[in-house]
């Protein structure tokens, strides 16, 4: 199907990845999974687990993903957002998963009661760290960040995952599954 179609597309890429001519077969692809998940069921079992940035299509004016920090692209650079059922943060590697910025706060269904895409959310952001060292060897420095994101869900499956920012550019995001994250 299309969904798994574009998976095996950007499982192993990035967003400086695609040329232009592989951007538009994408962005064509993208609007087709879309437009055909429209008012199906959102299924919130999906959303938790980390989800790392695969393809990126700008939003108004040329504009990326909506950040207080830039996230430089290079080639060992990779972006994620962790989702739980509460909370998410957004992880944003400077050189490498050595050097990272990572921003947290609050998530929340716009509408609990709508189960159906495009599923909104409200992203609280309430802090951020600048991070050294990997796995447990990690030391952190506060950022005074927080502001308040909101986007859309317009598609969530077992392995990919596609929003859209609303408060920002507009940019669409597809990402995929690095790990589920339980919520007990």
């Amino acid at each position: 199907d299309e969904a798994d179609r574009l998976f095996r597309l950007v499982s192993n890429a990035k967003p400086s990845d695609f040329t232009q001519s592989e951007q538009q077969d994408l962005d064509i692809l993208i609007d087709s999974i879309v437009s055909k998940e429209r008012g199906k069921a959102w299924r919130r079992d999906l959303l938790p687990g980390k989800w790392r940035v695969a393809y990126i299509r700008a939003g108004k004016d040329g504009g990326g993903l909506d950040r207080r920090l830039p996230f430089p692209e290079l080639p060992f650079n990779e972006s994620y957002q962790r989702f739980t059922k509460d909370s998410v943060t957004n992880i944003g590697e400077l050189l490498g998963p050595a050097l990272r910025v990572e921003v947290s706060g609050s998530l929340s269904e716009d509408n609990e009661d709508s189960l159906t895409i495009p599923k909104r959310f409200r992203a609280d952001i309430s802090g951020g760290n600048l991070c050294v060292g990997e796995g447990g060897s990690t030391g952190c420095i506060r950022l005074p960040i927080s502001g308040l994101g909101t986007f859309d869900g317009v598609f969530l499956g077992e392995n990919i995952r596609i929003g859209q920012n609303l408060n920002g550019t507009g940019a669409l995001v597809v990402q995929t599954r690095v790990q589920t994250i339980g919520n007990p």
